[in-house]
């Protein structure tokens, strides 16, 4: 864990938000089981086969979907050379809630990232996840798995932040994004990605995949509920570590987003 931005001073914290973080804790154990994500999984496999419409799809949404199954947990179909899947696994059994437990969770997941505890805009560490994602073939395959973090940052009256680290990337496609940016010798890639995130079963409309084929729209499958969000992304590498900041219906800057980047790559 490395940090050079000042503690957070937690002592506090009231009752309301002591209730409101137990009860959230309580919500997160209930999540989908691995029985039910082998099943969402097998889902969409039999929906690649049964649809075909699969197109090669830009490293920024391969990115946008990573993100997404963090935060999501959702099963997303992707065409990307042999890999048409991607999955990720974690239990919020694992999480923590408190910044000084971040280095455990980097310690389980064997590599140290940049993870700061507060932005100067007001976002401040709220809670972090160990997990891990998996790329998958048309069978099924695991083609590649990585380990990761994954931290939540919120802020009053805003849209929670994901930052999402990882050793290394789940594609080798060329990083490109809707808009770059430069702090320092670093590039930063950030994209705007409508976001559809369905059941398993959710039958999708001509509309809707005719946006998808043209690379205008991202299905998810695996929500127990649709939901339709446009994700805001900002991704870059940085001493051997992939780093995606994502949030969904943000109302911030892609030059507020890239700011937040920048802190980040600042950190020693």
């Amino acid at each position: 864990m490395k940090q050079n931005l000042p503690n957070r001073n937690r002592s506090g914290e009231g009752t309301d938000e002591r209730i409101r973080r137990a009860l959230t804790r309580r919500a997160e154990t209930v999540r989908v089981s691995s029985q039910d994500s082998r099943r969402m999984i097998g889902s969409v496999h039999r929906k690649i086969e049964e649809e075909n419409r699969m197109r090669k799809w830009s490293a920024k949404k391969i990115v946008v979907v990573a993100a997404a199954v963090c935060v999501f947990g959702t099963i997303t179909a992707v065409a990307a050379g042999k890999i048409v899947g991607i999955a990720s696994h974690s239990s919020w059994n694992d999480a923590v809630y408190q910044y000084s437990q971040v280095a455990d969770v980097e310690q389980e997941i064997g590599f140290e990232a940049k993870i700061p505890e507060t932005f100067t805009n007001g976002y401040g560490f709220s809670s972090a996840l160990p997990g891990g994602q998996e790329s998958r073939d048309a069978d099924g395959n695991t083609v590649e798995s990585v380990r990761d973090i994954s931290v939540n940052y919120k802020k009053g009256g805003m849209a929670d932040i994901q930052l999402i680290a990882a050793p290394s990337r789940l594609s080798d496609t060329p990083l490109a994004g809707d808009s770059t940016f430069t702090h320092g010798e670093t590039t930063l890639y950030f994209s705007v990605t409508e976001n559809l995130f369905v059941p398993p079963d959710y039958q999708v409309s001509e509309e809707e995949q005719a946006l998808a084929d043209a690379g205008k729209l991202n299905i998810g499958y695996g929500s127990p509920e649709v939901e339709r969000t446009k994700g805001q992304t900002v991704y870059w590498e940085d001493g051997g570590v992939f780093y995606t900041m994502i949030s969904f219906d943000n109302t911030m800057t892609a030059e507020e987003f890239a700011g937040m980047a920048g802190e980040i790559i600042d950190l020693k």
